[in-house]
């Protein structure tokens, strides 16, 4: 949900705020698709080595911090620092999600899976307008700024609760 809150404020602030040009914009968030695609390469490699059950958060857990560079940019240099910090986020976000529903599917009886990856689908799909809508109404009140960082503090204190899963490692792959 924060993470839509973040990318519904992100055009705004660049374009609208700080007059970025449109493909300046387009650049920083194809840095966050490059992000997706090298996540979803190693995320084998890493639940392999680390196992899927701690893949699955401590790739988050890791990058979800970069989510901070984003509400920084207020020059053509912090722009492309916070781009960066885009490529780290959804690389671990990316790695993450190969790694739950790897690790879901793996856990869940089969004549379960259509039901579980429904209420997943469910679940996660209604958060992403609330997100957006989040940052929306936050953008109008007080600033697109301020609502880039409600998205980052909000992405990265959404990864505290990961911080007490002791759940012992599997070394399957994702």
């Amino acid at each position: 949900m924060f993470a839509l809150v973040l990318q519904t404020m992100v055009p705004v602030r660049l374009v609208s705020e700080l007059g970025a040009s449109p493909a300046t914009a387009s650049a920083y968030f194809s840095a966050g698709g490059t992000g997706g695609i090298l996540g979803a390469v190693v995320a084998r490699r890493l639940a392999q080595r680390l196992g899927q059950n701690h893949s699955a958060w401590l790739c988050l857990l890791v990058t979800a911090p970069f989510a901070l560079l984003t509400p920084l940019f207020d020059s053509a240099g912090r722009i492309w620092l916070a781009a960066g910090g885009y490529l780290l986020l959804w690389a671990g976000a990316t790695a993450s999600n190969v790694a739950q529903v790897s690790l879901r599917q793996q856990l869940c009886p089969p004549e379960l899976l259509g039901r579980m990856n429904a209420t997943m689908r469910f679940l996660l799909g209604r958060a992403m307008p609330l997100g957006a809508l989040l940052g929306t109404v936050l953008g109008a009140a007080a600033g697109a700024r301020v609502a880039l960082w409600v998205g980052a503090v909000g992405l990265l204190l959404s990864c505290l609760p990961l911080l007490r899963l002791g759940v012992p490692a599997d070394r399957q792959p994702a």
